[in-house]
């Protein structure tokens, strides 16, 4: 039985603006075969260099045999907004576990943060020290600041609803705006919102059929996404993507700014093309294109592919980061257990296949699949 590692690739540059561009010292778009190799397993907090690609893998966790210690979601942040701190989820105890984000070193348990959901966690945009989550069986939205493990409450679900129910913010998670001021979730599956803290307003969606998820809001907090469908500020529908259906994706920024919906796309959209491991999705005006694609000389999409698209601090925008799984899960085929970062800008595409994984979902399920964190 092969065991998780869970292995976080850590693409390090200097101060300097030049080294925002993240494919320095990266091949760029190559799509010959890199099999994977046997490699030991490194001691708790030890590196070792991928042999494949020659990048640098660090241990970061010591969960011991048939335990799990993961990060929370690919869609959000593992790291606060300056890398001091870090949030991991330890399966075996079922609490979660802040770490010293710059060299890994546990700091505590979480055992006072209740949220709804396990990955229910937010790190603000801006404060290193806060993050927010709905607390279980309150419905309050509680802003933590981590220095005092203070609680202080945003706002109450219920309270600015009315709803009475059971409410959560999805079950494709999502991060809040990137200004931490904007929030959507849903009650029951009978009507979703999306609260504004700095106005401490309401706004309920125009959608008759929520099919158990709760409207994604965009970074800019302008728009949201339901289902394939763009709405606006005031709930109301804008357009629909270029999606036969909806799959493992992250909300982020395009490299002009503009929101974008990253995802998954095993077939062309309704309009066609768009189709492959990660597509680009322009939420504004519906444009979509290929990153990593059948077009780009890449083999049909893999299976249990992740995305993050959440490196809002870069002076270069538009970076993404993904994992595949893939089908034969040995890593000797192109994208096969395979780490990758790209560029998502049009016309300029740029990937860079960083290293292997050796995560499997068969044993482990749930907790086997890779999670990447950017």
């Amino acid at each position: 039985m092969k065991k998780r590692l869970l292995l976080i690739l850590l693409v390090i540059c200097s101060l300097n603006s030049f080294c925002q561009d993240l494919s320095f010292g990266l091949v760029i778009n190559d799509t010959s075969n890199h099999p994977m190799q046997a490699i030991s397993k490194p001691g708790y907090l030890d590196t070792i260099i991928n042999p494949s690609f020659g990048t640098k893998i660090r241990r970061i966790t010591n969960a011991g045999a048939g335990n799990v210690i993961v990060p929370m979601n690919s869609t959000v942040q593992a790291w606060n907004s300056d890398e001091s701190y870090m949030i991991l989820y330890n399966q075996t105890n079922s609490n979660h576990i802040l770490l010293n984000g710059m060299n890994y070193a546990p700091i505590r348990a979480l055992t006072d943060v209740n949220p709804i959901d396990l990955e229910l966690i937010y790190w603000d945009f801006n404060d290193p020290q806060v993050f927010y989550y709905p607390e279980k069986n309150t419905f309050n939205f509680i802003k933590y600041t981590v220095n005092t493990s203070t609680k202080t409450v945003v706002f109450n679900l219920d309270s600015v609803t009315s709803c009475n129910g059971s409410f959560t913010m999805g079950n494709d998670v999502q991060m809040m705006s990137w200004d931490s001021d904007v929030v959507s979730f849903r009650c029951n599956n009978d009507t979703a919102y999306y609260y504004k803290i700095s106005t401490q307003t309401i706004t309920k969606f125009a959608i008759s059929t929520l099919r158990n998820i709760a409207p994604m809001v965009a970074p800019s907090g302008n728009l949201f996404l339901h289902d394939s469908k763009v709405y606006d500020t005031s709930g109301s529908y804008k357009l629909s993507l270029n999606e036969s259906s909806t799959e493992h994706s992250c909300m982020g920024r395009l490299f002009n700014g503009r929101d974008a919906h990253f995802t998954v796309a095993f077939a062309q959209g309704p309009n066609g093309g768009c189709i492959g491991d990660i597509i680009a999705h322009d939420l504004d005006n519906g444009y979509c294109y290929d990153i990593i694609s059948p077009s780009r000389g890449y083999n049909y999409t893999q299976s249990g592919d992740q995305i993050s698209a959440l490196a809002h601090k870069n002076t270069e925008g538009g970076w993404v980061a993904a994992s595949m799984m893939g089908y034969a899960k040995d890593g000797q085929s192109l994208l096969d257990q395979e780490l990758v970062i790209a560029k998502a800008e049009d016309g300029n595409v740029k990937v860079c296949r960083i290293g292997h994984h050796r995560s499997d979902e068969d044993d482990w399920n749930y907790w086997g699949r890779t999670s990447c964190s950017y």
